[in-house]
């Protein structure tokens, strides 16, 4: 009986961990998916609709210094960083560069900006991720339009590490519940099957001779000799 109680608790604990890993597996990449898309979702949302002013801009006789506090300003009401790059066409295609940043930065070594070019290219808003010196960021690229032509490239971006931490709790908290899940099931088997032997015993002994695993033991001589 006691194999018995050992393999229902070990096919219980197998269920149990095969829907865990399942939900670990399957659930907590799916959820990462969907808040990365979200992120991306609303930066697209503000590029929209904070970069109106650096339309106006273009073509003008405005200076870089007002350029850079529209840039600044775009950044303050988004609560993102702000980068407004040029388009150049020549022998090479399609090309960008940095013109302002949000951060005072003008020389931009550890982003590529490939949605910009991609915004640049297409003329519609590209969104994407790329990881960065300070972990992956994501990114929307709004093309801004001179004379029908796409003349300059507005990104918003944002560090994505708020994504990764909720995921990463998540997981945490499914890898807590499914532990206890765990030991919950064995306990469950092992009970069950110890059940399923005590009335295995009794219908055995209304019926014929119970079998020697439900027949307690009965103290020998040599046992007695020794009290």
């Amino acid at each position: 009986m006691r194999s018995i109680r050992v393999r229902l608790a070990l096919i219980f604990s197998s269920i149990t961990l095969t829907a865990i890993a399942g939900i670990y597996l399957y659930v907590a990449p799916q959820l990462e998916s969907r808040l990365r898309d979200e992120k991306l979702e609303g930066l697209a949302r503000d590029a929209g609709l904070y970069s109106r002013d650096l339309i106006r801009v273009i073509g003008t006789n405005v200076d870089e210094a007002a350029v850079n506090r529209s840039v600044r300003q775009a950044a303050d009401r988004a609560g993102a960083r702000v980068t407004l790059l040029g388009v150049s066409r020549g022998s090479q295609g399609v090309q960008t560069y940095p013109i302002s940043d949000s951060t005072a930065e003008t020389k931009i070594e550890d982003i590529d900006f490939t949605v910009a070019l991609e915004a640049a290219r297409t003329g519609r808003t590209a969104t994407g991720t790329e990881p960065t010196n300070e972990g992956r960021v994501g990114e929307a690229a709004r093309p801004l339009f001179f004379n029908d032509r796409v003349a300059r490239v507005v990104v918003f971006s944002a560090p994505l590490g708020d994504v990764q931490g909720s995921v990463a709790l998540i997981r945490r908290q499914i890898a807590i519940a499914g532990a206890f899940a765990l030991l919950f099931a064995s306990m469950a088997g092992y009970l069950v099957a110890r059940a399923l032997s005590r009335r295995s015993c009794s219908t055995s002994r209304s019926s014929r001779p119970a079998p020697s695993s439900c027949v307690p033991s009965r103290p020998t001589w040599a046992s007695w000799r020794g009290r």
